[in-house]
């Protein structure tokens, strides 16, 4: 299980009183620390197990992911071993990328390990998110960078101050575009549906996914969806972060 960090879950602070698990799944050029401190947020003994895609700076000699069911396989790998010997209820919740990795990786364990997580959590993603990341028509590879960082700047993915800093361009920016690679190439099978509910939040400023294009998870589950608008662009999740954590409690306390 090399392509996930084996300390991926460090960036957190693990309750030994665990009544609950939430796997976190970061956006595209994104990484574990994104979801350093949710579990101040959260109810206490629910712990956040935030994954961590290789590559992020850490693993100097590993390769990038050739496809998202890769990286998909790998994840639900390791949550088996995580959660192999607890009868504890875990969750997901994935922001844009992480939101489509999300759902994959609860499909894989669904479908090939018998289990599954009780509810899916997604913010700014819906599965078909690499049919609408194509800038001016065009396939990531097919930008040059000037195009593709004015795109990131335009829709909020990053603050354009960062686009002048050569480390970004150096460290950064083949992170960002290898994932938004990994999404384009993905296609989402609506047959492939999940047992469990999804809460779908997103952006009304969001530039990405608009929110009535959030409308289409009811074509990825068996179970209810329910939808929540807040103010905000493609990253309204860090100004909302606790009314989605109080949100992700409730739903957890449920479970348990």
């Amino acid at each position: 299980m090399d392509n996930i960090r084996p300390n991926c879950f460090e960036h957190t602070k693990i309750s030994s009183c665990e009544r609950a698990k939430l796997f976190c799944f970061h956006h595209a050029g994104g990484s574990a620390s994104f979801f350093a401190d949710w579990y101040r947020e959260l109810s206490p003994g629910v712990n956040v197990y935030p994954v961590q895609l290789k590559c992020r700076g850490f693993e100097e000699d590993m390769k990038p992911y050739r496809s998202l069911e890769e990286a998909g396989a790998d994840i639900a790998q390791q949550i088996c071993q995580i959660t192999r010997d607890s009868d504890h209820p875990f969750l997901f919740y994935g922001h844009s990328m992480g939101g489509v990795l999300a759902y994959l990786t609860a499909d894989i364990l669904q479908r090939e390990h018998g289990k599954g997580p009780e509810h899916l959590f997604v913010s700014g993603s819906i599965p078909t998110l690499g049919e609408i990341t194509k800038v001016y028509g065009k396939s990531v590879t097919e930008l040059s960078d000037e195009d593709f960082c004015e795109f990131l700047a335009t829709c909020g993915a990053v603050d354009r101050r960062m686009l002048s800093i050569p480390q970004f361009h150096q460290y950064f920016l083949p992170v960002i575009r290898s994932d938004f690679e990994l999404t384009e190439n993905f296609k989402a099978d609506p047959s492939r549906k999940l047992l469990c509910g999804v809460t779908v939040y997103g952006g009304s400023e969001d530039k990405i996914v608009k929110p009535p294009q959030l409308i289409c998870w009811d074509d990825y589950t068996l179970a209810s969806v329910q939808y929540h608008i807040l103010d905000g662009d493609h990253f309204f999740i860090k100004k909302h972060k606790k009314e989605i954590c109080d949100e992700i409690s409730r739903t957890m306390l449920k479970s348990i």
